[in-house]
Order: structure tokens, then sequence, then C-alpha cells
């Protein structure tokens, strides 16, 4: 999602200054949340703008940064839980294990022991 431009944020403020219609008038008219208009409201109040925030985290900086000595230690750890490679790996947690994986396209074996019930079951039955 993007930030809203400027000259949008101006028009609707100066929609709300205007006083002319209710905030909910004034969503609808610019398409926008009434809960954004009141945001940016209380955001001019506060700091003295309604200019976008800038330099937020935007996403995870991951902590493993060295992904081909990760890739070797998953080919040799490939038989370890998420949470026992974390451990292994040391000062991470087994999420960013998971999403690590994912980054070098690392592919998981589905746990098919449902399935495997299901079969003994039918031969069994049999």
């Amino acid at each position: 999602m993007t930030a809203y431009s400027i000259d949008l944020r101006a028009r609707i403020m100066a929609e709300v200054d205007k006083k002319s219609m209710r905030l909910n008038n004034i969503a609808l008219l610019f398409k926008v949340n009434v809960k954004t208009i009141f945001r940016w409201r209380n955001q001019l109040k506060n700091t003295g703008s309604f200019a976008a925030k800038t330099n937020f985290q935007k996403s995870h900086e991951c902590k493993i940064k060295d992904l081909e000595l990760f890739k070797h230690f998953v080919e040799e750890n490939s038989d370890l839980t998420l949470k026992e490679m974390a451990a292994k790996w040391g000062n991470v947690s087994s999420h960013t294990i998971h999403r690590t994986l994912k980054k070098i396209n690392f592919s998981f074996k589905k746990n098919n022991s449902a399935t495997k019930n299901a079969i003994q079951k039918k031969e069994n039955n049999f």
C-alpha cells in the first residue's frame, strides 16, 4: 500500500477546515476512510504536518545475512525441525528460519501422516 499524495491530503484537509460538509461526506467524496481523516487531523495537531511518515520499518530485516552459508547449513541439517535449526543456528527464532527458508526457495515436505493413517485404515478394513 502506498501513501496518499500530499496534494490529496491538502485538498481533504482544506475541505475539513471549511466545515461545509461532515467528515463522512468528505471521506465518501475523496474515497478515503473517515479514520484516515481523523488520523491526519490528529497528526496535524500534534506535529504540525499531515504529510506521510517516513523512515519507518517496512519489512523485517533478515537476521540471517549470509544466504550461501545458510543454504549449506540447511543441507547439512535438513532433518531438523525449525525450532531445532533455530537453536543450532543461534540467536534467531523458528519464524526467522522459516522466512529465510522461503527466501532461498527451500521446499517443504508436506506432513502426510493423515494420508498414511487413512491408507492404513482402508487396508485394515479389507
